[in-house]
């Protein structure tokens, strides 16, 4: 099914939106408000409920949001055509909701920011439709989608799990949240909702 009115091209949409929410720190509103507005504590959960999903759309700089919508780019536009616009954007949200149960659970402090955990659940989508499509790691190695999906994971238990990742402003990189994505988009693809990307659907994905 093609996307249609508010529907379409969202992947397009969240990267200009968190593209302007960067713009708006830089300019406007500085960090430290943005986060505690944006941003993501749970200890906070129950005053700020939105925070689960407004998270994402904040960046602690450009190159952190470079890095996550340039992944947004390559895979989200294609897994968009084959799920649907709609569930795609609700299939982005829930990965995001993945990040900051992972967040509550394993890491606790600071405060969550950044599309991580959203990207890194389309990553995994992408590779449950096409597990056996070359894609190029860092833009330049080819490896296999399945293969690459692995990597980021392994890469993030270990970095976590080691207590590592401090961004170029000092800001935490809070890796342990990031595979909440990855979590939550596996167990979306064993649900019925994962039953509405159509055979028609994977086809159209294929030929985009």
């Amino acid at each position: 099914a093609q996307p249609n009115g508010v529907w379409r091209d969202m992947a397009q949409m969240l990267i200009v939106l968190s593209a302007a929410i960067l713009f708006l720190q830089r300019t406007v509103v500085a960090d430290a408000d943005m986060f505690a507005a944006l941003g993501f504590q749970g200890g906070s959960l129950q005053r700020t409920l939105w925070s689960t999903v407004t998270y994402s759309f904040a960046h602690y700089g450009a190159w952190h949001l470079a890095v996550n919508m340039y992944a947004l780019y390559v895979f989200g536009p294609r897994l968009e055509a084959a799920m649907g616009t709609r569930a795609f954007t609700l299939y982005y949200l829930w990965c995001g909701l993945g990040g900051a149960v992972a967040h509550m659970l394993f890491v606790r402090t600071g405060v969550l920011v950044g599309s991580s955990a959203a990207v890194l659940g389309v990553m995994f989508g992408y590779a449950q439709q096409w597990p056996d499509e070359e894609v190029h790691l860092f833009g330049v190695i080819p490896v296999r989608a399945w293969t690459m999906v692995l990597l980021f994971a392994v890469a993030n238990l270990a970095l976590g799990m080691a207590g590592a990742g401090a961004s170029p402003g000092g800001a935490r990189v809070v890796y342990l949240a990031h595979l909440g994505g990855l979590a939550f988009g596996w167990l979306y693809f064993r649900t019925p909702p994962a039953a509405s990307i159509s055979s028609e659907e994977r086809r159209v994905g294929k030929e985009g």
